[in-house]
C-alpha cells in the first residue's frame, strides 16, 4: 500500500487515488479479521481456512499492484487529447463541486428512498449519488490549487458527514466510509509530501478510532436498523440515535470477546475464501468456468426490459453454494472478488483476474488525473465517476459492471454541466466582465 502511494504521486501522469481507495476497501474487508489470529488465544474461524483464504487474497493484492504498476503512459501518449486553453475550465470550480455535491446528496436522501422498490430505477439512480463524491473531490482540488485553508477544511468536514448520512438514511456505515475513503484517497494524492508524512503518522490512530467506531456500530446495528428501517422516525430521533454512537463510545479492546467477534464476523472474508477452497478441495462443487463473469454481463440489461434475468445485485446464494456455509435468512453476504475470481477459474482465476482490475483501475484513474491535470474537468468526471463504480472489494462482479453502466450516465450529466458553465476561448469570465472598464 506504502509502495502504490509512493509510485502513484511519482507518476508523471499523477492520479486521482482511484487504485488506492480500491485497494484501502480491500483491506478493511480482509486485513482486519486475519490479524485477529495473530493472538494466541482467539480461535473463532478454523485456522486452516484463515490461511488458505488469505494466502489467495494476497496472491490477488500482488497482482493487482502489479497491474496498476503496468499502466505507464507514455510521454506521448495524451498528444492532442488536451483541450485548448480555458475550454473546459469551470468558473467558479467551487461552485461545479457545490452543485455536485447537491444532486448527489438530494438523490442519495430523497430519490432513492423513493423508487427503491422499482430495481431497473434504483440502477439507474444510484449512479447519480456517486456525484457527492466527485464534488467533494473537485472542491478539494480547488481548495488545493487557490492554498484556501478555509475551504480545504470545508470539503474534508464534508467528506467526514458521508458515513454519518448512510447512517442516518439507511443505517449503513460501509457505504459512506467507501466515500470518505475515495475522497481521503484522492486528497492523499495532492497533498505536499510534508503532509503526507503527517498524515502516515496520524494513520495509526485513526485506524483505531475508526475500529473502535465499527465495534460500537455492530453493537447499536439491529437497533439503529430496526428504528430507521420502520419509516416512521423522524430526522431528530434519527440523529439523537446516531449521536449515541458517539456519547457511548467504545474503544477496541482485544480483550473484549464481543469486539473480536464482531470484527471477525464482517470483516474476514479470507474465512469465506478459505471455505471455498477446502469445499472445491473436496469435490463438493466444480469450477464455474466464466459463468459468473458471463453473467456480469447481462447485469447491464436493465430488469425492466429483462424480469427474469438471472442475475441480482447482493450475491445472491453463491457465497452459500460455494462455501457449504450457511446463514440466516436475510442476511446480506458479499462474494467479494477474491471468492468470485477463485470459484470461477480458481487460484490462476484470481492471479489473472486481478492483474485485469489493477489495469482497468489505473486506465480509469489516469485518465481522470490527465482531465485534471489539463483543467479538463469535462473529461476528469467522465473517467472518475464511472471509476467509483469499480470500487466495490466485497461485491459481486455484477454489481459492479451495473455500478460503472449507472455512473456512466450520472458522468454524463455531470459533463454537459459542466460544458453549460465552461469559459470559451475567447470569452472572459464573469469576473472579468465586471471589472472591465
Amino acid at each position: 500500500m506504502i509502495a502504490l502511494v509512493v509510485m502513484m504521486r511519482r507518476s508523471r501522469v499523477g492520479s486521482v487515488g482511484l487504485p488506492f481507495a480500491y485497494l484501502v476497501g480491500w483491506a478493511l474487508i480482509h486485513l482486519p479479521g486475519a490479524s485477529l489470529y495473530l493472538l494466541p488465544d482467539h480461535n473463532y474461524y478454523q485456522l486452516e481456512s484463515i490461511v488458505d483464504g488469505f494466502g489467495l487474497t494476497t496472491l490477488g493484492l500482488a497482482t493487482y499492484c502489479l497491474g496498476v504498476f503496468l499502466v505507464r503512459p507514455g510521454a506521448n501518449s495524451d498528444r492532442g487529447r488536451a483541450p485548448g486553453p480555458g475550454f473546459a475550465a469551470a468558473r467558479p470550480l467551487h461552485r461545479i463541486a457545490m452543485l455536485f455535491l447537491g444532486i448527489g446528496l438530494a438523490v442519495q436522501l430523497v430519490v432513492i428512498p423513493f423508487v427503491g422498490q422499482i430495481a431497473s430505477l434504483t440502477a439507474l439512480t444510484s449512479g447519480l449519488a456517486t456525484l457527492s463524491v466527485a464534488g467533494a473531490c473537485l472542491g478539494l482540488h480547488d481548495a488545493f490549487m487557490k492554498k484556501n485553508n478555509r475551504r480545504l477544511i470545508f470539503w474534508l468536514a464534508v467528506a467526514a458527514t458521508f458515513p454519518v448520512i448512510t447512517l442516518t438514511s439507511a443505517a449503513f456505515l460501509g457505504f459512506g466510509t467507501y466515500s470518505l475513503v475515495v475522497v481521503v484517497a484522492f486528497g492523499l494524492m495532492n497533498i505536499p509530501r510534508r503532509t503526507l508524512y503527517i498524515a502516515a503518522v496520524l494513520a495509526v490512530p485513526v485506524v483505531y478510532l475508526g475500529m473502535s467506531l465499527y465495534v460500537t456500530y455492530m453493537r447499536d446495528r439491529t437497533d439503529l436498523r430496526e428504528m430507521i428501517w420502520m419509516g416512521d422516525a423522524g430526522i431528530a430521533s434519527k440523529m439523537d440515535r446516531v449521536t449515541k454512537l458517539v456519547t457511548d463510545f467504545e474503544l477496541l479492546d482485544i480483550e473484549n470477546n464481543d469486539h473480536l467477534v464482531a470484527i471477525d464476523q464482517r470483516l474476514n472474508q479470507n474465512h469465506l475464501v478459505g471455505s471455498a477452497v477446502g469445499y472445491m478441495k473436496d469435490g463438493l462443487r466444480d469450477f464455474t468456468h466464466g459463468e459468473s463473469v458471463l453473467l456480469a454481463f447481462v447485469a447491464l440489461v436493465p430488469r425492466a426490459l429483462w424480469p427474469d434475468k438471472p442475475t441480482f445485485g447482493g450475491s445472491g446464494n453463491m457465497v452459500a453454494e460455494f462455501t457449504g456455509l450457511t446463514f440466516s435468512e436475510g442476511t446480506s453476504v458479499g462474494v467479494g472478488q477474491v471468492l468470485e475470481f477463485y470459484i470461477n477459474f480458481g487460484a490462476w482465476g484470481v492471479a489473472f483476474g486481478f492483474l485485469l482490475l489493477g489495469v482497468l483501475i489505473r486506465q480509469f484513474d489516469w485518465h481522470a488525473a490527465q482531465g485534471l491535470r489539463n483543467g479538463d474537468y469535462r473529461r476528469f468526471v467522465m473517467w472518475f465517476v464511472p471509476g467509483l463504480g469499480m470500487l466495490q472489494a466485497g461485491g459481486n462482479l455484477a454489481e459492479v459492471t451495473a455500478s460503472t453502466a449507472a455512473a456512466i450516465g450520472a458522468a454524463l450529466l455531470a459533463s454537459r454541466l459542466i460544458e453549460r458553465r465552461a469559459v470559451k476561448p475567447g470569452q472572459p469570465d464573469s469576473q472579468s466582465a465586471v471589472n472591465r472598464p
